[in-house]
């Protein structure tokens, strides 16, 4: 019994020490997205050179991975514009709000990079 507390106090602090180092790693460095919401549904024709309206409400912004799986949802401004902060990686965006999914992407963000994006109201009219 007196040996395994000996071997225990020795291995003790050691244990401490080694979860102390440092592994080499530094933490990821983030990077982000920036933009606006547009109203892509229009009800008729769209005329050539048409530019969709800036959608000035606040929305839900969708983050997918590249999966298409939900990472993160926030909400805009009551301008439409947002900006969030993500990890290095693949994304897609969807207005949560939007009567039809209107997918924008993929946006492929790397380390410390803030890239201006759109994302797509579409009320379904045609």
């Amino acid at each position: 019994m007196r040996s395994f507390f000996i071997i225990l106090t020795l291995l003790i602090p050691l244990l401490i020490w080694s979860g102390c180092q440092d592994s080499g790693s530094s933490p990821s460095e983030k990077a982000g997205l920036q933009g606006q919401v547009y109203s892509i549904g229009t009800p008729g024709p769209v005329p050539n050179g048409w530019t969709p309206p800036l959608l000035e409400m606040v929305s839900t912004i969708l983050v997918l991975n590249s999966n298409r799986i939900t990472v993160k949802e926030f909400p805009t401004d009551e301008t439409g514009r947002f900006k969030t902060q993500l990890p290095p990686g693949t994304y897609f965006l969807r207005v949560k709000e939007s009567l039809v999914p209107a997918e924008t992407g993929p946006y492929m963000l790397t380390a410390g990079e803030l890239l201006t994006v759109e994302a797509h109201f579409d009320n379904g009219m045609r």
